[in-house]
């Protein structure tokens, strides 16, 4: 797999030479992604709009699995402090690069299991959010962890952790987790400043725009993409606590968090949870219009640890539980949300401003809505309260001293919880139910809304979760810890459907359960258990699943167990598909024909290639596809052009039947042009040869 330690190239070549010049460091992106929440991270501190991926709504997937299941829009990160009435902050977002302000000096990732091999048909099924890591480390306190080390302009550096687990429960939270030190260290190379004078005022400033979900956007409106149906709330910050039925708020939580609310310009039925009937506007398939709620998401940031002055690090006892100090909702669009530079003395008094203003009105009740507005469950209110941006939350911590050498830590974690795949579908469909007519009614909006609002509970549950982890130096997880499968393969067989399987070292479960659905892989309703393997039946590695029904796709995925605890879900989106052949019982005299290559040829011949690919069930594309059939179980083909220039090469699996399938695409990965072709088949097992000639017309 490339490794995706990835550099973004400017679209204006001329700005790339500027940069290089001035000898900024290049923007290098990795993704956490061991759990079920997969989010991208930046060498420079924070992950700004559009930094990478160009669109809107990018990062910050659950369930990943799924596609466009991205809730993040944007984040920033701002360090400012009072120089004798005048502010001094550096930015890097959430629409600044931090070019100038910020320094990358180290960037490195690190898995405690190498990446799994999970395939079907042959074929790579890994998200591409699944990367390879720079460094394998079985002692890394964390499932998967990022190493991020920033120096600053103002002479403060930073050194971020991120970690996830894959335990199940712990999954679905990323822990972020800062050092700050005041170094003196003000550029990439070391440079030091001249004088070092006391830093009073310090603040560190984060700002997250989050908007649920990529999925639903342009079902709902385009709007949505950019948070103009965001609606937020916060736990802990001295405000009175919205009640729910079944909802008790630890108080020790401090935490911001928001889903999608009422979209005002949207009027067909209640929009909340972003329930889509076409699916076309999901960037699926189009039959996807069971009216699953595509917008199920509850997302948010959960404060952890922050020290309550300089080098005080003991969790035990060094947290202040006046931290964040400042938590606001501000306008997305806001002045002080773009154009950042230390330069603008003005702005930087706006935004240092905004650093220290303290604790906020909540958001609900900003736009007017009551404190029964989850038992109510029929939200009428404008979340963007007539902005052009929507609203955003911001957690400011400070204000500390800092003497040279001193540091301060602060531990947050970002989290995405709410109705399950299955749970959305269900939920939605209930309220289709009821008709265009019947949807616009009382009773069928907040029926759906109270079940859509369960996923705030489930939300705080994985905060609660995620501090006590915390505070247990992450013994939770690592106690929840059931390793998933190295491998999971899926081949079509025989009349069967051949699942295999491997183990990280030491790592064999007592049970592995064997899911499977058939035609659409984004039903979760028509997931049924088909296999239970336990005992010596694991060490087979492998189980023949006769019961599929022959010629439809089949989506597969596992679930390992051990004792009373289970792993993460193991399977990636569309190509754990698999095609059941029909069932082929050979004579003696065809099984001797077939070995000896006698029966092999190549169909259809000649080959047109259309230049349209056929659409494949979810968006992607099906390549034109030549077969060679009548062929040994190991085989391997070569094929030249007919001047004798090799261009590709393969072998058939043990699990292969008859059949062998070619792309027409060559080693270099273009597609061949009108000619002549030779593919040589050698039998692996007895090294019979055969020359087929074929023709490709495009």
């Amino acid at each position: 797999m490339t490794k995706a330690k990835i550099k973004i190239a400017s679209l204006v070549i001329i700005l790339m030479m500027i940069f290089t010049t001035k000898g900024y460091s290049q923007a290098e992106f990795r993704w956490m992604s061991v759990g079920s929440l997969h989010n991208w991270y930046s060498n420079y501190g924070s992950e700004i709009e559009q930094g990478f991926g160009q669109q809107q709504q990018f990062g910050l997937r659950w369930p990943a699995l799924y596609p466009r299941q991205d809730v993040q829009a944007m984040k920033g990160f701002w360090i400012g402090y009072d120089d004798n009435g005048q502010a001094k902050v550096v930015h890097v977002g959430p629409r600044v690069s931090g070019q100038n302000e910020f320094f990358p000096v180290k960037f490195k990732s690190y898995r405690k299991y190498d990446v799994p091999e999970l395939k079907a048909k042959g074929q790579s099924s890994l998200l591409e959010s699944v990367e390879d890591p720079d460094e394998v480390d079985p002692n890394i306190p964390f499932d998967q962890m990022i190493v991020n080390e920033v120096h600053t302009k103002i002479g403060i550096s930073m050194k971020r952790i991120i970690g996830q687990f894959m335990s199940d429960g712990h999954d679905n939270y990323i822990i972020n987790d800062y050092t700050f030190k005041y170094t003196g260290i003000i550029d990439d190379k070391g440079t030091q400043m001249s004088s070092m004078p006391t830093l009073n005022g310090v603040y560190f400033f984060y700002i997250f725009r989050l908007s649920c979900t990529n999925q639903a956007r342009h079902g709902i409106g385009n709007a949505t993409g950019w948070g103009m149906a965001q609606t937020s709330d916060a736990i802990g910050d001295g405000n009175p606590d919205y009640p729910q039925a079944g909802l008790t708020i630890p108080s020790y939580l401090r935490a911001q968090y928001g889903w999608q609310g009422k979209y005002p310009s949207f009027t067909t039925y209640d929009n909340v949870g972003g329930m889509v009937i076409d699916g076309n506007f999901t960037y699926g398939d189009k039959n996807d219009t069971t009216g699953r709620l595509a917008a199920p998401q509850f997302a948010g940031v959960v404060h952890l640890f922050a020290s309550n002055g300089p080098n005080k690090f003991d969790i035990t006892t060094d947290d202040d539980p006046n931290q964040p100090s400042t938590t606001i909702t501000i306008d997305s669009d806001h002045q002080t949300m773009s154009a950042n530079s230390i330069d603008n003395k003005a702005k930087c008094n706006l935004e240092y401003d905004l650093m220290k203003k303290g604790h906020d009105k909540r958001h609900l009740d900003k736009i007017g809505e009551p404190l029964t507005y989850f038992e109510d469950a029929k939200p009428t209110k404008d979340p963007a309260a007539g902005s052009n941006g929507g609203f955003q939350f911001c957690n400011g911590y400070g204000p500390y001293t800092l003497n040279p050498g001193d540091s301060i830590r602060i531990v947050w974690a970002e989290a995405v919880d709410g109705l399950s795949r299955k749970e959305a579908i269900e939920v939605g469909m209930k309220y289709k139910s009821y008709g265009p007519a019947g949807m616009l009614t009382d009773n069928a909006i907040k029926e759906k809304n109270r079940e859509f609002f369960k996923g705030r509970i489930r939300l705080i549950n994985t905060f609660d979760r995620a501090w006590k982890n915390f505070y247990n130096n992450y013994q939770d997880a690592k106690d929840a810890f059931v390793a998933p499968l190295k491998k999971f393969e899926a081949l079509p067989g025989n009349g069967k459907n051949i699942i295999s399987w491997d183990f990280y070292d030491g790592q064999k479960p007592d049970t592995i359960l064997i899911y499977r659905t058939e035609q659409y892989y984004y039903n979760e309703l028509n997931y049924k258990e088909v296999a239970k393997i336990s005992g010596s039946d694991l060490d087979k590695k492998k189980y023949d699943d006769t019961s599929a029904t022959t010629g439809q796709s089949s989506f597969y995925y596992a679930i390992c167990k051990k004792g009373n605890n289970k792993s993460i879900r193991i399977n990636n989106q569309l190509l754990l598909e698999v095609t059941k052949k029909p069932r082929i019982d050979y004579t003696k005299e065809d099984s001797v024909a077939i070995n000896n290559l006698e029966k092999a040829r190549v169909v259809p011949n000649p080959y047109v290639i259309t230049g349209n690919a056929d659409t494949h069930l979810w968006g992607s594309a099906k390549p034109n596809t030549i077969y060679f059939r009548g062929i040994p179980a190991r085989t391997k083909i070569d094929i030249y052009t007919e001047m004798g220039e090799h261009i590709y090469s393969m072998e058939t699996s043990p699990d292969d039947i008859i059949e062998k399938k070619w792309d027409c695409q060559t080693k270099y990965n273009q597609t061949v042009v009108t000619g002549v072709y030779i593919a040589v088949l050698k039998n692996l097992d007895n090294g019979k040869t055969k020359v087929l000639k074929f023709v490709v017309i495009r």
